[in-house]
């Protein structure tokens, strides 16, 4: 993006590459045939205590491993979140004279929420 912003170029790209391990791990997540040989990673001496972790992740998502429209009502919902969000810190910025593009926002939001 060229909009004279470079110095938001490092966050924008640690953001691209936040989505897609995040995305890829919740593909590999819902997987039915991934389950087995994932949870076959947390019999390692360095993964097993988190081993219960992954377990309940796990359970928790059976109910969208065979209901897609439930994990496209869940997605709607998260989404629909974030972008209200994502507004909400737009007009805060530019009600305080901001004057940055709205696109920079729509990385920021889920960084600021996983710190």
């Amino acid at each position: 993006m060229d909009d004279g912003r470079s110095d938001l170029q490092e966050i924008e790209i640690a953001a691209a590459v936040g989505l897609v391990v995040t995305a890829a791990g919740f593909a590999v997540t819902l997987s039915r045939r991934l389950r087995a040989p994932v949870a076959r990673l947390f019999t390692w001496k360095l993964l097993a205590p988190f081993a219960p972790l992954y377990d309940r992740l796990s359970a928790g998502l059976d109910a969208y491993r065979h209901s897609y429209t439930a994990l496209a009502l869940a997605f709607g919902a998260s989404l629909s979140a974030l972008i209200l969000a994502n507004f909400t810190d737009y007009f805060i910025v530019q009600s305080l004279g901001g004057g940055n593009p709205s696109h920079l926002y729509l990385p920021l939001n889920p960084i600021i929420a996983s710190c």
